[in-house]
């Protein structure tokens, strides 16, 4: 049987990714910390794949998971984090993860982006593509997030709750972008995203 590998402080956490990880007929192995998941793939060197969340005790974010990547070797790495940022993101893929999954992420992104992972590819945050494409039109950081929602299909008090910012300030962000993309409508907005 498969071995899957979740590494992550909270139990709770990893007791839902267990659910996800029987999906895929596997068995499931449990870390809390930086030092028991190296341990862990040092004594089982058939593990398929590491789960692993990048805030764990025992070490710094990074230097932790530089650390775990190493010990791998050819065991594939997925960081799932609390973190949505976007730095974060590009330094994990940068570093030789092979993905990087949001725990707001659904059980079925989650299940994709494993069984990609295990097929040899890399899973890419929809959030990082969007970036990616949008850094080309000059946008603020808070404007790649605000057009992130409107592909979402998020009204302007949706997005205003989600940002705890007024309607008012929404629709500036989203007239700027709206300039910004030479668009008039969200649709076109998305489409011309979508192209790139």
């Amino acid at each position: 049987m498969m071995k899957i590998l979740v590494a992550d402080d909270h139990a709770l956490f990893r007791a839902g990714l267990r659910l996800v990880v029987h999906q895929l007929e596997a068995e499931m192995l449990e870390a809390h910390d930086w030092q028991s998941a190296r341990a862990a793939l040092e004594a089982q060197p058939d593990i398929a794949l590491a789960l692993v969340d990048l805030s764990m005790p025992g070490r710094d974010r990074f230097a932790g998971l530089g650390d775990l990547l190493e010990c791998a070797e050819t065991v594939p790495v997925v960081v799932v984090s609390a973190s949505e940022s976007v730095l974060d993101m590009k330094r994990v893929l940068d570093m030789g993860a092979v993905g990087y999954l949001a725990k707001s992420e659904t059980a079925a992104v989650m299940l994709n982006a494993m069984r990609l992972a295990l097929a040899g590819g890399v899973y890419v945050p929809p959030k990082l593509v969007l970036v990616g494409k949008a850094n080309g039109f000059g946008l603020t950081a808070r404007q790649v997030d605000i057009l992130r929602a409107l592909v979402q299909g998020k009204s302007n008090k949706i997005i205003a709750q989600d940002f705890d910012l007024s309607v008012a300030t929404v629709k500036a962000h989203v007239g700027a972008i709206f300039r910004a993309l030479n668009v008039n409508s969200r649709a076109d907005a998305v489409r011309v995203i979508e192209k790139r």
